[in-house]
């Protein structure tokens, strides 16, 4: 079997048993050697030499097995004779059993060490043993690594589409050396002493791919806490429409009392075009609210350079639209993009060097498009990510007729509002994507441009191809966003539809601003900082079970206000350290933990707002806690095995008459156990337990 981490163990049958063996048959089982195989013959016949050598002048065939259609050749092309490829004497066979003689001897060696310790003190032990190994590389010149003068050799691993941290993972984390390594080895590799480690904070002591180090290392990673629910933020296309947004995500910001950036609060974001634009401030380049507001202003302002003629009226502006492809001119507009990015605008999208995950929308060939900084990309709905975060920018944005299409990498690259103006469903679905088809959900947050009783005016398409003016005109005439979400929200399923909400401010103006309507931002700015936000209904019912509703009590009836009080708590959550089940009680053990450290911005401040969490109807009260240490409260959540389907609730009291849910709660008695069971080596589980799910049942 594979554990949570992805480690290969042998399997007892309980899925629960920390101290059997490492059996070498199943780390480098039957399969894996049918991979290893492959991989060898992949490279031999791409990078071996033809083994040839011409009778006649001693040159050998310069041609792989690959290129070898010509016959034998020599390194300047000409043929020295016709003829098949020619092997070398290297026996791949005899390589795997070599593989296969020092894997066996690699988990004797943990296994005579390390079994009585459990399965992760077996993972970071064999990663200390891969670590060895990769020195051994760059000792032959074989892996990435630093000359005494600090110059990189053999960096071939900026760019691979696996982890070089262990050649399997998906890399996702991006190091100060630029090398990006799996989620598994940011676990695998921590250097975090034992008695220091914190549920989803790691830290760096050097690259494990060039053990690079310096004044950027120590580097700390945040990953989301496995028992933490996912807060996704999605932001509809608008233009300079997008100014509503920020406004009312400012606010937002604002009512949250912690004083960080609000990309703090959200695991994941979903932008389309001045949403796309907006999310790589946020979530990418880790801005605040008000900073993405100036810059905002400074880009519609300087950004939008009209072509002579273009915004003319009647039959003269539609000529000259014809003839110069696009309202405005490119050149302004980069250089606006570059400004609103600035310093780093060069700042590759993939990568996560922070906790908030990021996607935005594009339109290549007919065919909606992600460009992600949490996956490289290259084949199916993902865009090669490797662009600068201000390119990426360009592309979610590039709306046919006010601007020329971004190219990249040969495609021609289209607003992404063209097929998702609003980008709910892909905020809904991306999650499962990412962390599995059981992700638990916080909260989905919609937040549109603005919407009026009519649309836009529309100006006459100049487009010249027929699918892309279609698009256009369905894009102008649904920039609202409203039918995307009343279409969405009735039938999704209720994990997501119980804790999604929608924020638009209405426009007073007959008809909605354009998207290029520059001169209204003042306007736009002022409707959504005094739009109301009401509840259509009560957070907590009737249409909402209270068992689950992320508040209980009396809340506020602003929306924003409730809205504010979820993200202050979702940064508690519960961290599992021991489950008993016996005589028909089930008992977890563990810490209520925070997502934001000491000295880290925010946290003194919420600290002082908590002062009590009630977990299962049991009262803890909090006294002054420490601002200097890492938050760890003990709980006990202990209920009945009668009915595993009974929600456990875990609340946040911010002494007001009302309780929030933590991070990733209410949680079924149900949904606890199963996450022990998947994963044994994170606990300590009762005999008792270990004995019941051996017999397949339930005590």
């Amino acid at each position: 079997m594979r554990n949570c981490h992805g480690v290969l163990l042998s399997d007892t049958g309980s899925g629960l048993d920390a101290a059997a063996p490492l059996l070498p048959a199943v780390v480098f089982s039957k399969d894996i050697r049918e991979l290893c195989g492959r991989a060898v013959s992949q490279f031999l016949d791409r990078h071996s030499r033809c083994a040839f050598v011409s009778p006649v002048n001693g040159h050998r065939c310069a041609n792989t097995r690959l290129g070898h259609a010509q016959g034998h050749q020599d390194r300047m092309g000409e043929l020295l004779q016709t003829g098949p490829f020619v092997s070398d004497n290297f026996d791949s066979q005899a390589f795997l059993r070599v593989i296969e003689t020092a894997v066996h001897s690699s988990m004797q060696e943990i296994n005579q060490s390390m079994a009585p310790s459990g399965r992760r003190e077996w993972r970071r032990y064999a990663s200390k043993v891969h670590q060895t190994n990769l020195a051994e590389l760059r000792s032959r010149d074989g892996f990435p690594y630093r000359t005494s003068e600090g110059e990189m050799r053999n960096n071939f691993a900026k760019n691979a589409t696996v982890c070089y941290g262990c050649f399997f993972g998906r890399p996702e984390y991006r190091l100060p050396c630029d090398h990006v390594i799996c989620a598994e080895c940011v676990e695998d590799f921590d250097g975090t002493p034992e008695s220091d480690r914190y549920p989803g904070v790691f830290v760096h002591d050097s690259c494990a791919a060039c053990t690079a180090t310096g004044d950027a290392w120590p580097y700390r990673i945040r990953v989301k806490p496995s028992l933490a629910g996912v807060r996704v933020l999605s932001l509809d296309g608008g233009g300079v429409r997008g100014i509503v947004q920020l406004v009312v995500l400012k606010r937002l910001e604002e009512q949250t009392g912690l004083g960080i950036p609000l990309g703090r609060f959200f695991d994941l974001m979903v932008g389309t075009s001045a949403g796309g634009v907006i999310a790589l401030g946020l979530g990418v380049q880790g801005r605040t609210v008000p900073d993405c507001i100036e810059r905002f202003r400074t880009f519609a302002r300087t950004g939008f350079k009209e072509k002579t003629f273009t915004k003319g009226k009647l039959g003269l502006g539609w000529l000259a639209r014809m003839v110069r492809t696009s309202i405005y001119h490119t050149e302004p507009l980069e250089v606006a993009m570059h400004t609103a990015f600035r310093p780093a605008f060069n700042q590759p999208v993939f990568g996560l060097q922070n906790p908030c995950r990021v996607a935005v929308t594009t339109t290549v060939n007919k065919e909606l498009k992600l460009i992600a900084n949490y996956n490289r990309g290259g084949k199916g709905r993902y865009l090669n990510s490797d662009m600068a975060v201000s390119y990426a920018a360009r592309c979610t944005s590039a709306a046919p007729m006010f601007f020329e299409q971004a190219y990249y990498m040969g495609q021609e690259c289209w607003d992404g509002g063209l097929k998702a103006n609003n980008p709910i469903r892909l905020a809904a679905t991306e999650p499962q994507q990412i962390w599995g088809e059981g992700v638990r959900f916080d909260f989905v947050l919609s937040v549109g441009s603005g919407h009026g009783s009519k649309p836009q005016t529309q100006p006459t398409p100049c487009v010249r191809q027929p699918w892309l003016a279609e698009l256009l005109k369905t894009l102008l005439s649904t920039m609202d966003g409203e039918r995307a979400w009343s279409e969405f929200h009735p039938v999704s399923e209720p994990r997501i539809r119980d804790r999604a909400v929608r924020l638009n401010v209405e426009f007073k103006t007959p008809v909605e601003p354009s998207l290029d309507d520059a001169k209204s931002i003042p306007d736009m700015e002022f409707a959504a900082q005094n739009h109301g936000f009401y509840h259509h209904h009560h957070p907590s019912g009737p249409s909402r079970s209270p068992e689950i509703a992320p508040l209980m009590g009396s809340t506020p009836v602003q929306l924003l206000a409730c809205l504010a009080i979820q993200l202050r708590a979702s940064m508690f959550f519960f961290e599992i350290d021991y489950i008993e089940q016996r005589k028909g009680m089930v008992v977890f053990r563990g810490w209520i933990c925070c997502r934001l450290s000491p000295g880290e911005g925010g946290f003194a401040e919420l600290m002082g707002m908590a002062k009590r969490f009630t977990v299962a109807g049991q009262h803890y009260p909090l006294e002054t806690p420490s601002v200097h240490a890492p938050f760890k409260l003990g709980v006990v959540v202990q209920e009945t095995d009668e009915n595993l389907d009974k929600h456990v609730r875990i609340d946040v009291d911010f002494d007001q008459p009302h309780q929030a849910a933590i991070s990733g709660f209410p949680m079924t008695i149900k949904s606890l156990l199963d996450h022990g069971r998947m994963c044994p080596d994170r606990y300590v589980l009762s005999t008792a337990a270990q004995e019941a799910t051996e017999q397949g049942g339930t005590p």
